[in-house]
């Protein structure tokens, strides 16, 4: 959550307060999961997530 409310603040240029806002606004990651087909958990480096990534497009083939 940390790491969301960082990137909000730095992509839209909101202060904490608005970027809090905005979060709470919004369907939490643990509700979205649950519509999700896949989910990527790309909090390892950029290796591992590729390999994440490989598994799923051999899933949809």
């Amino acid at each position: 959550e940390e790491i969301q409310l960082e990137r909000v603040m730095r992509r839209d240029n909101f202060s904490m307060e608005e970027a809090t806002i905005r979060i709470n606004n919004q369907m939490s990651t643990k509700e979205k999961c649950k519509f999700a087909d896949f989910i990527i958990d790309n909090s390892g480096n950029l290796q591992e997530t590729r390999i994440k990534v490989m598994k799923v497009i051999s899933k949809l083939k």
